[in-house]
């Protein structure tokens, strides 16, 4: 398998040490793979030397290889397969066993031989388990001793042998010793881009025949050998920049594929609510997310797809408002027949159109009152990002605020340019063509034009933020006409007086002073802006998440609030109702007790008093529950209309192509829907009513057999005592009911508050995720922004020194 891999072109990972230490079950680790997937890559077991021939695997992505290699014997290092590739092995991972041995110590010293990045690592560290917590420090002491090294990994990879009965893995200490990895192999691939960097400046300056202008003011014919020189170092720096520019291009694909992972598996798991609408919110929700950074990478992707393929080309953008003259100059430029140039009508430039130019790429773009809405603007928008320069076209007679206003939106990928105005004149009659052969300087008159020039810089300034810029003078109807047959005499006073030959002249001492950097940001800066871009939309996606957080969090305690105080004031309810009730019952007690006591059907009244009681209770309890309901279902009817009132009034930030602008409302009205179906359920249709039984003890038995008629005195006292003992039990029986019917009711409300709550705190949690997934991509996005800033600051200064 080696044999159709270039090396050289690839880092590369060996994986060296003697036999059984493990080499092949700490790839399989290395690798992240499973018992059944380890099968088909590196073969493990207790068997000696299994390992015949190198097992290969790529590691992080395409370009990092990790080989196993067949076990090394002491005497036979030399003899051994590494030696044929350890040429092209950037880092080299050891592995040892057990305590110090000489042959390890052998090993590490012939290896130290060929490479100085050797990693050593001390695998099956699971031995010591059973051993003093202090044994497994001081071999790993005696194993650095032995070896002089600084550092040395400590790996368990146990489970991985088939024949093995062991019922699940043992894996420890791998994911440092693959986070150290990463680190290096970053480190080593940044150090090779500078490099590059380095030996491109080194070859720039030794292909320079002069020194590069220093001064503004300095000027300098830069002849077509020195502009083709400079051309050629400046596609060298782009196929440079390019493979950098891809890098970091690739890795941000990764991070926003990893992102989109992550929201798929989180829309597996809301399946699982029982909601459907809910569940529908979050489906749209993450679609609409995954919609916007599938185009986030469709853009990066293009963006440098479209720049690759003109990694030989230096492009010039030609940019400007309508009826300025844009077409002429084209066609002046690139010896056209005219056939293009409009009448004086909007929108000639249709389309971005692409020619070429004295070895230059020169792209004209529709003018800035014919863009036909966004479509158009960003076409112009590409093109000016495929530019290493753009050229700016305005006219003598009309400058607009308006199209520097356009210019501000577009040179925010930071793109170098050059006002060109057009100083348009009559030159159709042979009379109006003499005058201007004769007499340039009524056409060009500086005081005149230096109006235009003030105002010009004015704009620049307040639109662009740039304090000063290069304006050149043209004539391109002028330049045009030189190039046609019937004007064949006036040729060269034509293209003179055209001044296009003053632009081409600056573009080219442009090109030799800073062509390198030029095309070097064209790929950077154009990356910069798209991250950026990335950057910007992941936190309006946030924001707006964290809207709805904070909109919910404030539903969810009102709610609470709600529930809290209705609970509280039902309390309250059913004990002054149930009360009520007693206490009428209880008043009517000393009438009912001089009316029946002595009589011999007492017993019989008094079973009737109670069953009358216990029926007003009945038929008064699911009043209460009844009353009860309807207040709730009122309190949470209300609550549904103010929450879907405040969730319509919530401003969102997302606004993107094809995705619904409302698109995270959906989440605060699957809510709303909920909360209104919640709100004309039925709680208390059928309450349970406690077993009324008031079970009062007989009160009457005494007439007969304890207290004759004649003791009035002591009957009247017995009779009050009898009146009070009934009373203490009508109050213990209530106090009972009353505690037995509020825990009936609590429950229930707790239940009905519970559901709720339920779907909040799903959306709430939901929500949380993906800001918490959005923040992870966000770190690892600005990580790469970093070092992309740095690698070109770096790269620019290879150009300065």
């Amino acid at each position: 398998m080696l044999e159709n891999i270039d090396l050289s072109q690839t880092f590369n990972i060996a994986i060296l040490g003697r036999s059984n230490t493990g080499k092949s079950s700490l790839m399989n680790a290395l690798l992240k793979l499973s018992r059944k997937e380890a099968l088909q890559v590196s073969k493990v077991g207790i068997q000696p030397n299994l390992t015949k021939d190198f097992a290969i695997q790529k590691f992080f992505n395409d370009d990092i290889y990790l080989i196993d290699t067949p076990p090394i014997h002491d005497e036979y290092f030399e003899n051994h397969k590494i030696i044929n590739i350890i040429n092209d092995m950037d880092l080299v991972i050891l592995v040892i066993d057990g305590y110090p041995v000489y042959g390890h110590k052998y090993i590490f010293q012939k290896l130290s031989i060929y490479k100085s990045n050797v990693f050593v690592v001390l695998n099956g560290i699971d031995k010591w388990d059973n051993c003093f917590s202090d044994w497994i420090n001081y071999t790993v002491s005696q194993w650095a001793n032995y070896l002089n090294v600084d550092k040395i990994y400590l790996t368990c990879t146990r489970g991985y042998n088939p024949t093995e009965d062991s019922p699940k893995m043992d894996i420890r200490g791998v994911d440092l010793l693959r986070q150290d990895i990463n680190n290096f192999v970053n480190q080593k691939i940044r150090q090779k881009h500078k490099n590059i960097l380095m030996e491109s400046a080194v070859k720039f300056k030794a292909n320079e025949n002069k020194d590069l202008l220093t001064s503004k003011d300095k000027k300098q014919i830069i002849s077509t050998s020195e502009l083709q020189s400079a051309l050629k170092s400046c596609q060298q720096t782009a196929y440079i920049s390019c493979e950098i520019a891809l890098k970091y291009s690739n890795e941000i694909n990764k991070i926003l594929r990893n992102l989109i992972k992550s929201l798929d598996q989180e829309i597996s798991i809301s399946h699982q609510h029982k909601n459907k609408e809910l569940k529908k919110s979050f489906d749209q929700v993450i679609s609409a997310i995954k919609e916007i950074l599938n185009k986030d990478i469709d853009e990066l992707k293009s963006s440098l797809a479209k720049k690759k393929i003109h990694l030989s080309d230096y492009s010039i953008v030609l940019f400007g408002r309508t009826r300025a003259g844009k077409s002429t100059l084209r066609e002046a430029l690139t010896n056209g027949d005219g056939s293009t140039i409009g009448k004086g009508g909007q929108r000639t430039t249709r389309d971005v159109h692409e020619y070429q130019w004295n070895h230059l790429r020169l792209i004209d773009t529709p003018g800035i009152e014919a863009y036909n809405g966004e479509e158009d603007t960003h076409k112009a928008t590409k093109k000016v990002d495929e530019a290493d320069m753009v050229l700016f076209l305005t006219s003598d007679d009309s400058v607009q605020p308006g199209e520097f206003e356009e210019m501000a939106r577009l040179t925010q990928i930071n793109k170098p340019f050059i006002v060109l105005l057009n100083v348009k004149t009559k030159l159709e009659t042979e009379t109006q063509l003499n005058r201007f052969l004769t007499k340039p300087d009524r056409i060009f008159d500086q005081e005149r034009l230096s109006g235009h020039h003030n105002h010009i810089q004015k704009c620049v300034s307040q639109h662009l933020n740039i304090n000063q810029v290069q304006i050149i003078d043209i004539q391109a109807r002028a330049g045009f006409l030189s190039n046609l047959p019937e004007y064949k005499n006036y040729k060269t006073k034509l293209w003179e007086l055209s001044r296009l030959d003053q632009v081409y002249s600056i573009i080219a001492e442009d090109i030799y002073s800073n062509g390198n950097k030029r095309r070097a940001s064209t790929f950077f800066d154009g990356t910069k802006v798209l991250i950026n871009n990335i950057k910007q939309q992941l936190l309006i996606i946030k924001q707006d998440i964290n809207s709805q957080i904070t909109f919910l969090q404030k539903e969810e305690k009102e709610l609470k609030k709600l529930f809290n105080d209705f609970i509280k004031d039902k309390d309250k309810k059913i004990d002054t109702d149930v009360r009520a009730i007693f206490s009428r019952f209880t008043q009517t007690i000393p009438a009912f007790i001089d009316e029946t006591a002595g009589k011999k059907n007492a017993e019989t009244k008094w079973k009737d008093k109670q069953k009358e009681l216990e029926d007003k209770l009945k038929e008064s309890i699911p009043t209460i529950f009844k009353t009860m309901e309807i207040e709730l279902k009122e309190k949470l009817s209300e609550f549904e209309k103010e929450y879907s009132y405040d969730a319509k009034n919530i401003n969102f930030n997302i606004n993107f192509d094809k995705v619904n602008e409302g698109i995270f409302g959906n989440v605060l009205r699957g809510l709303g829907i909920l909360l209104g179906a919640i709100g004309v359920a039925v709680f208390f249709s059928n309450p349970v009513i406690p077993a009324i039984g008031l079970g009062l003890t007989a009160i009457f038995n005494w007439i007969s057999d304890k207290v004759k008629k004649d003791e009035k005195r002591k009957f009247n006292e017995e009779k009050e005592k009898r009146k009070n003992d009934l009373v203490a039990q009508l109050k213990k029986k209530e106090k009972e009911l009353i505690i037995e019917l509020q825990n009936e009711v609590k429950p229930k409300l707790k239940e009905i508050e519970k559901d709720i709550l339920s779907p909040l705190e799903f959306s709430l949690k939901e929500l949380s995720f993906i800001n918490q997934q959005i923040f992870i991509a966000e770190q690892a996005i600005e990580k790469q922004l970093n070092e992309l800033k740095n690698d070109h600051e770096l790269m620019e200064q290879s150009f300065n020194d």
